[in-house]
Protein backbone atom coordinates (compact mmCIF):
# COMPACT_ATOMS: atom_id res chain seq x y z
CA UNK A 1 0.00 0.00 0.00
CA UNK A 2 1.22 3.53 -1.26
CA UNK A 3 0.63 6.03 1.69
CA UNK A 4 1.30 9.99 1.43
CA UNK A 5 4.72 11.50 2.83
CA UNK A 6 2.58 12.77 5.53
CA UNK A 7 1.26 9.57 6.65
CA UNK A 8 4.27 7.73 6.20
CA UNK A 9 6.65 10.55 8.45
CA UNK A 10 4.03 10.23 11.41
CA UNK A 11 4.48 6.64 11.14
CA UNK A 12 8.02 6.98 11.09
CA UNK A 13 7.97 9.41 14.09
CA UNK A 14 5.28 7.79 16.37
CA UNK A 15 3.96 4.40 15.89
CA UNK A 16 6.89 1.70 14.15
CA UNK A 17 9.29 0.18 15.44
CA UNK A 18 12.77 0.29 14.82
CA UNK A 19 12.38 -0.70 10.99
CA UNK A 20 8.85 -1.69 10.60
CA UNK A 21 6.09 -1.10 8.07
CA UNK A 22 2.73 -0.21 8.04
CA UNK A 23 2.03 -3.75 6.88
CA UNK A 24 4.43 -4.89 10.05
CA UNK A 25 2.86 -2.59 12.21
CA UNK A 26 -1.21 -3.93 11.26
CA UNK A 27 0.48 -7.24 11.20
CA UNK A 28 1.80 -7.14 15.31
CA UNK A 29 -1.72 -5.23 15.65
CA UNK A 30 -3.91 -7.90 14.66
CA UNK A 31 -1.54 -11.09 15.80
CA UNK A 32 -1.69 -9.79 19.55
CA UNK A 33 -4.97 -9.64 19.64
CA UNK A 34 -7.67 -11.03 18.13
CA UNK A 35 -7.75 -14.82 18.06
CA UNK A 36 -9.77 -15.57 14.62
CA UNK A 37 -10.60 -13.95 11.65
CA UNK A 38 -6.75 -12.03 11.02
CA UNK A 39 -7.18 -12.07 7.00
CA UNK A 40 -10.55 -9.92 7.93
CA UNK A 41 -8.80 -7.22 10.61
CA UNK A 42 -5.45 -7.02 8.21
CA UNK A 43 -7.34 -6.02 5.28
CA UNK A 44 -9.95 -3.48 7.22
CA UNK A 45 -6.91 -1.92 9.21
CA UNK A 46 -4.48 -2.01 6.62
CA UNK A 47 -6.26 -0.35 4.00
CA UNK A 48 -7.17 2.17 6.94
CA UNK A 49 -10.69 1.31 6.43
CA UNK A 50 -10.99 1.87 10.38
CA UNK A 51 -7.99 2.42 12.91
CA UNK A 52 -7.43 1.45 16.69
CA UNK A 53 -6.43 4.48 19.30
CA UNK A 54 -2.86 5.45 18.79
CA UNK A 55 -2.15 3.58 22.19
CA UNK A 56 -2.94 0.33 20.54
CA UNK A 57 -1.39 0.67 16.85
CA UNK A 58 1.85 2.08 18.82
CA UNK A 59 2.28 -0.65 22.06
CA UNK A 60 0.44 -3.72 20.59
CA UNK A 61 3.01 -7.00 20.71
CA UNK A 62 5.41 -4.81 22.76
CA UNK A 63 5.49 -5.91 26.85
CA UNK A 64 3.85 -2.92 27.89
CA UNK A 65 1.07 -3.84 26.56
CA UNK A 66 -0.86 -0.49 26.85
CA UNK A 67 -3.76 -0.09 24.34
CA UNK A 68 -6.05 2.02 25.99
CA UNK A 69 -6.63 5.56 25.35
CA UNK A 70 -9.00 6.74 27.61
CA UNK A 71 -8.80 6.84 31.70
CA UNK A 72 -9.96 8.73 34.68
CA UNK A 73 -9.53 8.76 38.86
CA UNK A 74 -11.16 9.01 41.74
CA UNK A 75 -10.02 11.72 44.19
CA UNK A 76 -11.12 11.93 47.57
CA UNK A 77 -11.28 14.66 50.29
CA UNK A 78 -8.19 13.29 52.30
CA UNK A 79 -4.33 14.06 51.57
CA UNK A 80 -3.80 10.67 51.01
CA UNK A 81 -5.67 9.97 48.35
CA UNK A 82 -4.63 13.11 46.25
CA UNK A 83 -1.53 11.84 46.10
CA UNK A 84 -2.79 7.88 45.41
CA UNK A 85 -4.32 9.83 42.23
CA UNK A 86 -1.11 11.39 41.42
CA UNK A 87 0.76 7.91 41.44
CA UNK A 88 -2.04 6.13 39.39
CA UNK A 89 -2.32 8.85 36.87
CA UNK A 90 1.36 8.34 36.66
CA UNK A 91 0.91 4.79 35.84
CA UNK A 92 -1.99 5.98 33.38
CA UNK A 93 1.01 7.69 31.33
CA UNK A 94 3.27 4.60 31.61
CA UNK A 95 0.81 2.42 30.09
CA UNK A 96 0.25 5.38 26.72
CA UNK A 97 -3.11 7.02 28.17
CA UNK A 98 -4.69 10.20 28.61
CA UNK A 99 -6.50 10.80 32.22
CA UNK A 100 -9.32 12.81 33.56
CA UNK A 101 -9.75 13.82 37.34
CA UNK A 102 -12.02 15.88 39.27
CA UNK A 103 -11.27 18.08 42.37
CA UNK A 104 -14.67 18.04 43.25
CA UNK A 105 -14.89 16.20 45.97
CA UNK A 106 -12.25 18.63 47.64
CA UNK A 107 -12.65 20.54 50.42
CA UNK A 108 -12.26 24.27 49.68
CA UNK A 109 -8.53 26.15 49.74
CA UNK A 110 -7.71 26.86 53.63
CA UNK A 111 -10.24 25.18 54.60
CA UNK A 112 -9.13 24.21 58.67
CA UNK A 113 -7.77 19.90 58.45
CA UNK A 114 -8.31 18.59 61.70
CA UNK A 115 -5.13 16.52 62.42
CA UNK A 116 -2.65 17.95 60.10
CA UNK A 117 0.35 20.06 61.35
CA UNK A 118 -0.06 22.31 58.37
CA UNK A 119 -3.75 23.11 59.17
CA UNK A 120 -4.97 24.16 56.06
CA UNK A 121 -6.10 22.28 53.16
CA UNK A 122 -4.25 23.60 49.66
CA UNK A 123 -7.30 23.41 47.50
CA UNK A 124 -8.42 21.55 44.14
CA UNK A 125 -6.71 23.82 42.06
CA UNK A 126 -3.53 23.45 44.24
CA UNK A 127 -3.78 19.64 43.21
CA UNK A 128 -4.14 20.30 39.83
CA UNK A 129 -0.94 22.22 38.96
CA UNK A 130 0.59 20.07 40.71
CA UNK A 131 -0.40 16.95 38.88
CA UNK A 132 0.21 18.87 35.80
CA UNK A 133 3.78 19.57 36.94
CA UNK A 134 4.66 16.29 37.43
CA UNK A 135 3.19 14.60 34.15
CA UNK A 136 4.94 17.29 32.31
CA UNK A 137 8.12 15.23 33.26
CA UNK A 138 6.57 12.26 31.78
CA UNK A 139 6.51 11.30 28.43
CA UNK A 140 3.06 9.08 27.30
CA UNK A 141 4.98 5.69 26.27
CA UNK A 142 7.70 7.19 24.34
CA UNK A 143 5.43 8.99 21.67
CA UNK A 144 3.74 11.77 22.99
CA UNK A 145 3.42 13.94 26.45
CA UNK A 146 0.90 13.34 28.68
CA UNK A 147 -2.82 14.39 28.55
CA UNK A 148 -5.05 15.61 31.00
CA UNK A 149 -8.52 16.54 31.55
CA UNK A 150 -9.28 18.58 34.81
CA UNK A 151 -12.76 19.09 36.28
CA UNK A 152 -14.68 20.81 39.03
CA UNK A 153 -18.27 20.92 39.98
CA UNK A 154 -19.44 24.71 39.18
CA UNK A 155 -20.60 24.75 42.63
CA UNK A 156 -17.42 24.43 44.54
CA UNK A 157 -16.65 27.08 46.54
CA UNK A 158 -13.21 27.41 44.51
CA UNK A 159 -14.89 27.75 41.01
CA UNK A 160 -14.13 31.03 40.28
CA UNK A 161 -10.29 30.86 41.13
CA UNK A 162 -10.73 27.41 38.58
CA UNK A 163 -12.31 29.47 35.51
CA UNK A 164 -9.10 32.10 36.46
CA UNK A 165 -6.50 28.94 36.64
CA UNK A 166 -5.08 29.29 33.10
CA UNK A 167 -5.42 33.31 32.42
CA UNK A 168 -1.61 33.59 32.95
CA UNK A 169 -0.94 35.06 29.57
CA UNK A 170 1.14 31.83 30.07
CA UNK A 171 0.29 29.48 27.24
CA UNK A 172 2.93 26.58 29.12
CA UNK A 173 0.72 27.35 32.18
CA UNK A 174 -0.35 24.23 32.66
CA UNK A 175 -0.40 23.64 29.30
CA UNK A 176 -1.01 19.81 29.47
CA UNK A 177 -4.65 19.67 30.65
CA UNK A 178 -7.72 20.81 29.38
CA UNK A 179 -10.15 22.12 32.29
CA UNK A 180 -13.78 21.81 31.75
CA UNK A 181 -16.63 23.47 34.24
CA UNK A 182 -18.75 20.59 35.76
CA UNK A 183 -22.53 22.45 35.25
CA UNK A 184 -26.03 21.09 36.26
CA UNK A 185 -28.97 21.60 34.45
CA UNK A 186 -30.14 23.84 37.75
CA UNK A 187 -27.14 25.74 37.83
CA UNK A 188 -27.62 27.00 34.30
CA UNK A 189 -30.78 27.57 35.02
CA UNK A 190 -30.00 30.20 38.22
CA UNK A 191 -27.44 32.02 35.87
CA UNK A 192 -30.14 32.41 33.14
CA UNK A 193 -33.07 33.55 35.68
CA UNK A 194 -30.89 35.71 37.69
CA UNK A 195 -29.28 38.68 36.15
CA UNK A 196 -27.23 39.61 39.11
CA UNK A 197 -26.89 36.33 40.55
CA UNK A 198 -23.56 34.40 41.45
CA UNK A 199 -24.34 31.75 38.71
CA UNK A 200 -24.73 34.59 36.24
CA UNK A 201 -21.62 36.50 37.13
CA UNK A 202 -19.25 33.17 36.69
CA UNK A 203 -21.36 32.10 33.48
CA UNK A 204 -19.90 35.26 32.17
CA UNK A 205 -16.40 34.81 33.40
CA UNK A 206 -16.75 31.41 31.87
CA UNK A 207 -17.41 33.14 28.46
CA UNK A 208 -14.86 35.89 29.08
CA UNK A 209 -11.83 33.24 28.90
CA UNK A 210 -12.94 30.85 27.14
CA UNK A 211 -13.20 33.91 24.22
CA UNK A 212 -9.84 34.94 25.88
CA UNK A 213 -7.75 31.31 25.41
CA UNK A 214 -10.42 28.99 25.02
CA UNK A 215 -9.97 27.92 28.45
CA UNK A 216 -12.02 26.63 30.03
CA UNK A 217 -14.81 24.55 28.23
CA UNK A 218 -17.99 22.95 29.92
CA UNK A 219 -19.41 20.01 30.99
CA UNK A 220 -23.45 18.99 30.97
CA UNK A 221 -23.34 16.91 34.56
CA UNK A 222 -26.94 15.97 34.14
CA UNK A 223 -26.82 14.97 29.90
CA UNK A 224 -23.09 13.48 30.88
CA UNK A 225 -25.09 10.98 33.48
CA UNK A 226 -27.85 10.11 31.68
CA UNK A 227 -27.83 6.07 30.51
CA UNK A 228 -26.22 3.81 30.47
CA UNK A 229 -24.41 4.67 33.80
CA UNK A 230 -27.03 6.20 35.51
CA UNK A 231 -29.00 2.42 34.93
CA UNK A 232 -26.27 0.90 37.16
CA UNK A 233 -26.35 3.51 39.61
CA UNK A 234 -22.68 5.14 39.04
CA UNK A 235 -21.80 8.79 38.52
CA UNK A 236 -19.47 10.34 36.50
CA UNK A 237 -17.57 14.05 37.39
CA UNK A 238 -14.89 14.14 34.54
CA UNK A 239 -13.94 12.82 31.29
CA UNK A 240 -10.57 11.62 29.46
CA UNK A 241 -8.57 14.78 28.28
CA UNK A 242 -10.88 14.62 24.81
CA UNK A 243 -14.12 14.62 26.51
CA UNK A 244 -15.67 12.36 24.51
CA UNK A 245 -15.64 9.73 27.43
CA UNK A 246 -17.55 10.53 30.76
CA UNK A 247 -16.28 7.59 33.00
CA UNK A 248 -16.58 7.10 36.53
CA UNK A 249 -13.73 7.02 38.99
CA UNK A 250 -11.32 4.36 37.76
CA UNK A 251 -12.77 4.13 34.57
CA UNK A 252 -10.91 3.14 31.58
CA UNK A 253 -12.29 2.59 27.81
CA UNK A 254 -10.39 1.51 24.22
CA UNK A 255 -11.68 3.30 21.22
CA UNK A 256 -11.57 3.15 16.93
CA UNK A 257 -12.84 5.13 14.22
CA UNK A 258 -14.45 4.35 10.68
CA UNK A 259 -13.25 5.98 7.91
CA UNK A 260 -16.96 6.95 6.34
CA UNK A 261 -14.81 8.23 3.39
CA UNK A 262 -13.47 5.53 2.10
CA UNK A 263 -14.14 3.72 -0.83
CA UNK A 264 -14.98 0.62 0.50
CA UNK A 265 -18.19 2.40 1.63
CA UNK A 266 -18.95 3.15 -1.87
CA UNK A 267 -21.30 1.10 -3.67
CA UNK A 268 -22.33 2.27 -7.57
CA UNK A 269 -21.84 6.30 -6.00
CA UNK A 270 -24.20 5.37 -3.04
CA UNK A 271 -23.11 4.81 0.83
CA UNK A 272 -22.98 1.05 1.51
CA UNK A 273 -25.28 0.76 4.66
CA UNK A 274 -24.40 -3.44 4.56
CA UNK A 275 -20.97 -2.49 4.47
CA UNK A 276 -21.20 -0.20 7.65
CA UNK A 277 -22.84 -3.07 9.13
CA UNK A 278 -19.91 -5.06 8.68
CA UNK A 279 -17.75 -2.67 9.58
CA UNK A 280 -19.35 -2.16 13.24
CA UNK A 281 -19.57 -5.36 14.12
CA UNK A 282 -16.08 -6.63 13.46
CA UNK A 283 -14.93 -3.59 14.98
CA UNK A 284 -17.01 -4.61 18.41
CA UNK A 285 -15.39 -7.97 18.34
CA UNK A 286 -12.00 -6.26 18.19
CA UNK A 287 -12.73 -3.68 20.50
CA UNK A 288 -14.07 -6.31 23.38
CA UNK A 289 -10.52 -9.20 22.30
CA UNK A 290 -8.68 -5.34 23.00
CA UNK A 291 -10.05 -4.78 26.55
CA UNK A 292 -9.27 -8.94 27.49
CA UNK A 293 -5.32 -8.34 26.65
CA UNK A 294 -5.16 -5.39 27.62
CA UNK A 295 -2.90 -5.12 30.39
CA UNK A 296 -4.17 -2.07 32.47
CA UNK A 297 -2.12 0.65 34.93
CA UNK A 298 -3.50 -0.18 38.53
CA UNK A 299 -5.39 -3.00 39.40
CA UNK A 300 -8.14 -0.63 40.24
CA UNK A 301 -8.81 0.34 36.81
CA UNK A 302 -8.85 -3.59 35.44
CA UNK A 303 -11.45 -4.12 38.33
CA UNK A 304 -13.76 -1.48 37.10
CA UNK A 305 -12.98 -2.13 33.43
CA UNK A 306 -13.88 -6.33 33.82
CA UNK A 307 -17.40 -4.88 35.51
CA UNK A 308 -18.53 -2.80 32.80
CA UNK A 309 -16.25 -3.38 29.89
CA UNK A 310 -16.86 0.11 27.71
CA UNK A 311 -15.54 0.37 24.11
CA UNK A 312 -16.19 3.29 21.81
CA UNK A 313 -16.40 3.39 18.13
CA UNK A 314 -16.40 6.62 16.13
CA UNK A 315 -16.07 8.59 12.62
CA UNK A 316 -13.70 10.09 11.07
CA UNK A 317 -14.18 11.35 7.51
CA UNK A 318 -17.67 13.06 7.96
CA UNK A 319 -17.12 16.27 6.75
CA UNK A 320 -14.71 14.36 3.56
CA UNK A 321 -18.56 11.99 2.85
CA UNK A 322 -19.88 15.17 2.89
CA UNK A 323 -18.31 16.93 -0.21
CA UNK A 324 -17.91 13.77 -1.79
CA UNK A 325 -22.13 13.48 -2.32
CA UNK A 326 -22.53 17.20 -2.26
CA UNK A 327 -23.89 17.68 0.81
CA UNK A 328 -23.42 20.97 3.16
CA UNK A 329 -21.97 21.02 6.09
CA UNK A 330 -24.61 21.90 8.88
CA UNK A 331 -27.48 21.57 6.39
CA UNK A 332 -30.79 19.51 7.72
CA UNK A 333 -29.66 16.77 4.99
CA UNK A 334 -26.19 16.69 6.62
CA UNK A 335 -27.77 16.38 9.95
CA UNK A 336 -29.88 13.30 8.78
CA UNK A 337 -27.24 11.68 7.39
CA UNK A 338 -25.19 11.47 10.39
CA UNK A 339 -28.37 10.73 12.57
CA UNK A 340 -28.14 7.73 10.15
CA UNK A 341 -24.74 7.11 10.23
CA UNK A 342 -24.75 7.20 14.44
CA UNK A 343 -28.15 5.14 14.54
CA UNK A 344 -26.56 2.18 12.20
CA UNK A 345 -23.43 2.27 14.34
CA UNK A 346 -24.96 1.94 17.67
CA UNK A 347 -27.85 -0.40 16.99
CA UNK A 348 -24.79 -3.34 14.95
CA UNK A 349 -22.69 -2.75 17.89
CA UNK A 350 -25.61 -3.05 20.48
CA UNK A 351 -26.27 -6.36 18.43
CA UNK A 352 -23.09 -7.45 18.36
CA UNK A 353 -22.53 -6.55 22.03
CA UNK A 354 -25.12 -8.92 23.03
CA UNK A 355 -24.31 -11.67 21.17
CA UNK A 356 -20.87 -11.56 22.98
CA UNK A 357 -22.31 -10.94 26.24
CA UNK A 358 -24.26 -14.64 25.57
CA UNK A 359 -21.22 -16.40 24.40
CA UNK A 360 -18.63 -14.86 26.35
CA UNK A 361 -20.50 -13.64 29.47
CA UNK A 362 -22.09 -10.08 30.93
CA UNK A 363 -20.23 -7.85 33.42
CA UNK A 364 -21.27 -7.04 36.49
CA UNK A 365 -22.27 -3.56 35.78
CA UNK A 366 -23.78 -4.38 32.41
CA UNK A 367 -26.49 -7.20 34.08
CA UNK A 368 -28.11 -4.29 35.38
CA UNK A 369 -29.09 -2.76 32.07
CA UNK A 370 -32.48 -2.75 30.34
CA UNK A 371 -30.90 -5.06 28.08
CA UNK A 372 -27.73 -6.93 29.54
CA UNK A 373 -25.15 -7.00 27.25
CA UNK A 374 -21.09 -7.41 26.85
CA UNK A 375 -20.25 -3.71 26.77
CA UNK A 376 -21.79 -1.54 28.81
CA UNK A 377 -21.07 1.41 26.19
CA UNK A 378 -20.14 0.82 22.25
CA UNK A 379 -20.46 4.88 20.66
CA UNK A 380 -18.23 7.65 20.84
CA UNK A 381 -16.21 10.36 18.70
CA UNK A 382 -13.12 11.08 19.80
CA UNK A 383 -11.08 14.01 17.69
CA UNK A 384 -9.13 11.33 15.91
CA UNK A 385 -5.80 13.62 15.49
CA UNK A 386 -3.46 11.36 14.88
CA UNK A 387 -5.04 8.37 13.10
CA UNK A 388 -7.17 10.55 10.77
CA UNK A 389 -3.64 12.07 9.24
CA UNK A 390 -2.67 8.18 8.75
CA UNK A 391 -6.07 7.17 7.43
CA UNK A 392 -5.91 10.82 5.32
CA UNK A 393 -9.42 12.28 5.65
CA UNK A 394 -11.02 14.83 7.96
CA UNK A 395 -11.28 14.43 11.76
CA UNK A 396 -13.90 13.13 13.29
CA UNK A 397 -17.15 14.88 13.26
CA UNK A 398 -15.12 18.34 12.42
CA UNK A 399 -15.58 20.22 9.01
CA UNK A 400 -12.70 20.81 6.82
CA UNK A 401 -10.49 23.49 8.55
CA UNK A 402 -9.30 24.89 5.08
CA UNK A 403 -9.05 23.72 1.41
CA UNK A 404 -5.02 24.47 2.49
CA UNK A 405 -3.61 24.58 5.76
CA UNK A 406 -0.75 23.19 8.20
CA UNK A 407 -0.58 21.19 11.27
CA UNK A 408 1.94 21.82 14.23
CA UNK A 409 2.45 18.87 16.32
CA UNK A 410 3.81 19.17 19.43
CA UNK A 411 7.30 18.21 18.65
CA UNK A 412 7.20 21.36 16.24
CA UNK A 413 6.91 19.12 13.19
CA UNK A 414 4.77 20.94 10.85
CA UNK A 415 2.90 18.81 7.84
CA UNK A 416 1.22 20.43 4.94
CA UNK A 417 -2.13 19.46 3.78
CA UNK A 418 -4.17 20.43 0.63
CA UNK A 419 -7.58 18.77 0.14
CA UNK A 420 -8.22 16.80 -2.72
CA UNK A 421 -11.22 19.00 -3.72
CA UNK A 422 -9.24 22.52 -2.95
CA UNK A 423 -9.25 23.38 -6.55
CA UNK A 424 -12.59 23.20 -7.06
CA UNK A 425 -15.46 25.39 -5.77
CA UNK A 426 -15.00 24.65 -1.83
CA UNK A 427 -18.12 25.00 0.46
CA UNK A 428 -18.96 23.33 4.03
CA UNK A 429 -21.26 25.57 4.81
CA UNK A 430 -25.18 25.28 4.59
CA UNK A 431 -24.83 28.90 4.26
CA UNK A 432 -22.29 29.37 1.51
CA UNK A 433 -19.59 30.26 3.56
CA UNK A 434 -16.09 28.51 3.41
CA UNK A 435 -16.16 27.46 7.30
CA UNK A 436 -18.75 26.05 9.18
CA UNK A 437 -20.73 28.61 11.69
CA UNK A 438 -21.08 28.01 15.17
CA UNK A 439 -24.27 26.44 14.88
CA UNK A 440 -23.92 24.31 11.95
CA UNK A 441 -20.85 22.83 14.29
CA UNK A 442 -23.36 21.79 17.44
CA UNK A 443 -26.27 20.78 15.20
CA UNK A 444 -24.07 18.04 14.16
CA UNK A 445 -22.55 17.54 17.31
CA UNK A 446 -26.37 17.17 18.51
CA UNK A 447 -27.70 15.13 15.66
CA UNK A 448 -24.87 12.77 16.50
CA UNK A 449 -25.53 12.59 19.53
CA UNK A 450 -28.92 11.13 19.92
CA UNK A 451 -27.19 7.81 18.91
CA UNK A 452 -23.88 7.78 20.92
CA UNK A 453 -24.11 6.55 24.48
CA UNK A 454 -20.85 7.69 25.02
CA UNK A 455 -19.72 11.65 24.16
CA UNK A 456 -18.55 13.34 21.41
CA UNK A 457 -14.85 15.57 21.33
CA UNK A 458 -15.49 18.52 18.81
CA UNK A 459 -14.11 22.08 19.14
CA UNK A 460 -16.35 25.05 18.23
CA UNK A 461 -13.94 26.86 15.91
CA UNK A 462 -15.08 30.84 15.89
CA UNK A 463 -13.43 33.41 13.54
CA UNK A 464 -11.09 35.49 15.00
CA UNK A 465 -14.27 38.41 15.45
CA UNK A 466 -16.22 36.51 17.62
CA UNK A 467 -16.75 38.30 20.52
CA UNK A 468 -17.94 37.58 24.28
CA UNK A 469 -21.53 37.31 23.48
CA UNK A 470 -21.04 34.79 20.64
CA UNK A 471 -19.23 32.69 23.23
CA UNK A 472 -21.87 32.73 25.47
CA UNK A 473 -24.52 32.55 22.96
CA UNK A 474 -22.43 28.97 21.73
CA UNK A 475 -22.43 27.63 25.70
CA UNK A 476 -26.23 27.91 26.03
CA UNK A 477 -26.85 26.62 22.61
CA UNK A 478 -25.34 23.70 22.97
CA UNK A 479 -26.52 22.97 26.72
CA UNK A 480 -30.28 23.77 24.94
CA UNK A 481 -29.52 21.04 21.99
CA UNK A 482 -28.66 17.80 24.60
CA UNK A 483 -24.64 18.44 24.12
CA UNK A 484 -23.07 16.46 26.69
CA UNK A 485 -20.46 19.27 26.75
CA UNK A 486 -18.39 21.66 24.53
CA UNK A 487 -15.10 23.32 23.97
CA UNK A 488 -14.71 26.41 22.11
CA UNK A 489 -11.73 28.47 20.49
CA UNK A 490 -11.31 31.26 18.90
CA UNK A 491 -9.14 31.54 15.84
CA UNK A 492 -5.80 33.36 16.67
CA UNK A 493 -6.48 33.66 20.27
CA UNK A 494 -3.50 31.81 21.35
CA UNK A 495 0.39 32.35 19.85
CA UNK A 496 0.66 28.85 19.22
CA UNK A 497 -2.53 27.29 16.83
CA UNK A 498 -2.02 23.89 15.66
CA UNK A 499 -3.93 24.37 12.73
CA UNK A 500 -3.25 27.42 10.51
CA UNK A 501 -4.98 28.16 7.29
CA UNK A 502 -2.88 28.93 3.99
CA UNK A 503 -3.68 31.49 1.92
CA UNK A 504 -4.82 30.95 -1.75
CA UNK A 505 -3.28 32.16 -4.65
CA UNK A 506 -5.97 34.35 -5.07
CA UNK A 507 -5.48 36.00 -1.54
CA UNK A 508 -1.82 36.12 -1.85
CA UNK A 509 -1.98 38.34 -5.16
CA UNK A 510 -4.04 40.68 -3.58
CA UNK A 511 -1.82 40.91 -0.76
CA UNK A 512 1.35 41.75 -3.04
CA UNK A 513 -0.45 44.02 -5.67
CA UNK A 514 -0.57 47.56 -4.56
CA UNK A 515 -3.93 49.93 -4.45
CA UNK A 516 -5.54 47.01 -6.38
CA UNK A 517 -3.41 47.77 -9.65
CA UNK A 518 -3.48 43.77 -10.26
CA UNK A 519 -5.34 41.90 -12.15
CA UNK A 520 -6.09 38.47 -11.19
Amino acid sequence: MILSTNTENLLQQRYYLPGETWEQLVKRNVDSIVDQHHETFYKLIGDRVFLPNSPSLVNAGKRTGGLFACFTVGIEDTLESGFEALKDIALVAKKGGGCGFSGSALRAKNSPVAGSTHGYAYGANRLAQLISYAMDAITQSGFRKMALMYTLSSEHPDIEEFIHLKQTGDEAHCYNFNQSSFIKDDWMNRALAHAGSKEAHLLDLIAKHAWQNGEPGVLFEDAINKAPYAETGQYITTTNPCSEQGLPPYGSCNLASINLNHEYFNYKGYFDWRALDSVVKNMTYYLDRTGTVNKFPTQKHKDWYDQNRPIGIGIMGLADLFLRYGIQYGSETSLEFCRSIMFQIKESSYYISELLGKELGVPLQCQKLSTPRRNITTVSIAPTGSIAMIADCSHGIEPIFAPSFTRIDERGQEYIYTHPLADKEYFVSAVGTKQATWKEQIDLVASAQQYCDSGISKTINLPNEATVSDVKKVILYAWREGCKGIALYRDGSRTFQILNQLPTVEEIVRAECKNGACSL
